[in-house]
């Protein structure tokens, strides 16, 4: 058996005196509230992972990580700074001619949905198949080991194909400057994001 209790609305009455004027403490905490967690104009941050010569040639390979994200200002910079919001990450391959200095993108790729954190390329190394190079990450959104994945590429005369054992690396060599900031350049004028910042 059902028992309804009727729903008794207490009318509501506003005087003058129950409504209590702002203080400053109400307005300093207004204040906070509105500067709260905010965050910065995008910004375009570019990282050059590693790079491989091309054996017997005067060419180089660089990996590129290409991040766009807002930085934390107001209350979310506090205690030590606050995080960055990622808009979106890419990963490419630049190719540089150290003689001419001259500079190619022959392959990109946004971060895959898979990928939570740790995005980036990594070069392999550069043989008479091809330039090995990988895309890693976690698929958690902090590092965990067991949720580390692994994408190996092979870039070669009939263009990229996954699905490679990268070979031992070769020789370490250091990285030539000039090419180094001739990529930075290329990216800077033409990032490498297919998808647009609001991903």
């Amino acid at each position: 058996m059902r028992i309804r209790t009727p729903i008794r609305t207490i009318p509501q009455t506003t005087s003058e005196s129950s409504q209590a004027p702002l203080n400053s403490g109400h307005l300093l905490i207004l204040a906070l509230l509105g500067a709260g967690c905010t965050y910065g104009p995008p910004e375009l941050h570019l990282t050059i992972a590693n790079h491989v010569m091309a054996p017997g040639a005067p060419r180089v390979a660089f990996a590129l990580l290409a991040t766009r994200s807002r930085a934390a200002t107001g209350l979310s910079t506090f205690p030590d700074g606050g995080v960055a919001m990622v808009l979106n990450e890419a990963a490419a391959v630049y190719l540089c001619d150290t003689l001419s200095l001259r500079v190619d993108r022959p392959w990109q790729m946004d971060r895959p949905a898979a990928f939570k954190s740790g995005f980036g390329p990594w070069m392999g190394p550069w043989t008479v198949d091809g330039i090995y190079f990988s895309v890693r990450g976690d698929t958690t959104p902090t590092t965990d080991p067991a949720a580390f994945r692994r994408i190996d590429y092979l870039l070669g005369r009939e263009g990229v194909d996954s699905g490679y054992t990268e070979p031992p690396p070769g020789p370490a060599t250091s990285e030539p400057q000039r090419c180094a900031e001739a990529v930075r350049q290329a990216a800077l004028a033409d990032p490498p994001f297919t998808l647009g910042p609001d991903r």
